[in-house]
């Protein structure tokens, strides 16, 4: 009954997706895709949002085929395709990408204060102590991070819906510009910016580490994932309308903070500080669900030794901590080294991040192809229509975007180089770890069945720890009752 009481509900499984994937980099990507093609950026999106599905697809069928994997992707990457990809998958896919994305998010959160208060304190010491704050609240288990998310993500999507509604139906404090909604061009401008338009909807995923703490994951875990960039899909493309009848277009191109221009361009100086908030909320919301999901994840690779083994271990609220603390202390390098304080700056994070979870999708694929060749009839609750057609589409979709993250090729291949350095550096890590900890083959896949069974074991291993916990919580109290004499019947209220 206790561990059912920390199960995840639906509402908290959208909090996590959602929430998770509306960042303020998200906000300034939209307003600046909105800026360079105008209205039809709004294809963009749909195309983007799109591949993303296509991706969550082949995730939700991996995750039905193999219920319960608390690592997700990486774990799928293992059984599918062997350790080193699983581990490169981990390192770079999720541990690095979260480090840039996240750092960025909280960079932009400490700008966003810097502005509004006029102080001098530096954009990334406030990002420093975003990130311990929300760090210190994972560490306090699952139903704090929930309540903390919950009551984020939900004022977040709440306040860019009304402010959309505002602008689309033209009720604002500010003054309305008469512009085109479209600008005459060629879909190639769309295709274009649909590599910058597919970073608005990244991370949906990320519930399925999540899984063993939702309830009715069969159901809720896809459910989630697609509903989750329906909400998003929705608000952004009612922001983009919203944003034609206040702000020109022009404008949104020449500033580095568009979407704080469109807040204010709406509501006045009002709006100023409801979208200061809203870039706050983002950033919170984001960098929270990244280190409850990314920490989960490192702990179900220490459970298939691709991981040190303390990342198995949980702490007194049941918290996995170390994968905590490891994904605390990365941004708190990432962001320190960085200290990005340019759009341009915050775009190579941004977009290089994207490159890297662009690369992890077309692996998803390639796993659910490899699985389904490998188990054909083996049940699963949830199933990708149309064969092999939509994971290939996935793939190829994949490829292309990589290809074209950015239009400016010296910019794409800063991109790319600081891709190829760091999967250089984690392929010398993983082949290391791979030989002398594991002693297995860096190509072998692990069997379904081997997995399941050192998943059952460690999360055996973990139950007892915590009714271990649990029993020296009771006997504590149990103390403290006979020697304050404190009636047994007292409510916990009291």
């Amino acid at each position: 009954m206790i561990a059912e009481e920390k199960k995840l509900g639906l509402v908290s499984v959208l909090g996590a997706g959602a929430g998770l994937i509306v960042a303020t980099s998200c906000l300034l990507m939209l307003a600046q895709g909105a800026g360079a093609i105008h209205g039809a950026f709004i294809y963009a999106l749909i195309i983007a949002c799109i591949l993303n599905m296509l991706a969550i697809g082949s995730l939700a069928e991996l995750n039905a085929l193999m219920p319960g994997i608390s690592g997700g992707m990486p774990q799928y990457t293992l059984t599918a395709l062997g350790a080193f990809p699983a581990l490169i998958t981990i390192l770079g896919g999720y541990i690095m990408v979260n480090s840039f994305a996240s750092s960025a998010e909280v960079l932009m959160c400490g700008l966003a204060l810097e502005e509004f208060f006029g102080w001098s304190v530096p954009p990334w010491i406030v990002g420093v102590v975003v990130i311990c704050v929300l760090g210190f609240v994972n560490l306090r288990g699952i139903n704090m991070f929930a309540r903390t998310q919950n009551a984020v993500a939900y004022t977040l999507l709440g306040s860019l819906l009304v402010l959309g509604l505002i602008g689309i139906f033209s009720v604002g404090a500010g003054v309305t510009v008469d512009q085109p909604f479209m600008q005459e061009g060629d879909i190639a401008a769309v295709l274009a910016l649909a590599p910058m338009a597919f970073w608005l909807f990244i991370g949906a995923e990320f519930i399925i580490p999540m899984a063993a703490e939702i309830k009715n994951p069969k159901r809720n875990v896809p459910l989630g994932m697609f509903m989750s960039l329906g909400i998003i899909l929705v608000l952004m493309i009612l922001t983009v309308f919203g944003i034609s009848n206040y702000v020109l277009w022009t404008d949104l191109g020449a500033s580095n903070t568009p979407h704080i221009i469109y807040g204010v361009q709406v509501l006045g100086q009002f709006g100023y500080l409801w979208m200061g908030v809203i870039v706050i909320l983002a950033a919170i919301s984001t960098v929270n669900t990244v280190i409850s999901a990314c920490a989960r994840i490192c702990e179900g690779m220490a459970k298939m030794d691709l991981l040190p083994i303390v990342f198995k271990k949980r702490n007194k609220s049941n918290a996995p901590y170390a994968g905590i603390l490891l994904i605390v202390v990365g941004l708190i390098l990432v962001t320190s080294i960085s200290q990005v304080a340019d759009a341009e700056g915050l775009a190579v994070l941004i977009l290089t991040g994207c490159t890297f979870w662009m690369g992890c999708y077309a692996i998803g694929h390639v796993n659910l192809l490899v699985m389904r060749k490998r188990m054909p009839n083996a049940p699963r609750s949830f199933k990708m229509p149309l064969g092999p057609v939509l994971p290939i589409l996935g793939i190829a979709g994949m490829i292309w975007m990589i290809l074209t993250i950015d239009p400016d090729p010296e910019f794409r291949w800063m991109i790319w180089r600081t891709c190829i350095i760091t999967i250089v550096v984690f392929s010398i890590y993983s082949i290391i770890w791979i030989k002398v900890k594991m002693k297995r083959p860096l190509f072998k896949p692990m069997p379904v069945e081997e997995m399941m069974a050192l998943e059952a074991h460690a999360n055996a291993e973990q139950a007892a720890a915590q009714e271990a916990r649990l029993a020296a919580i009771a006997a504590k109290e149990a103390r403290l009752a006979q020697k304050y004499d404190i009636p047994k019947d007292r409510g916990d209220s009291e």
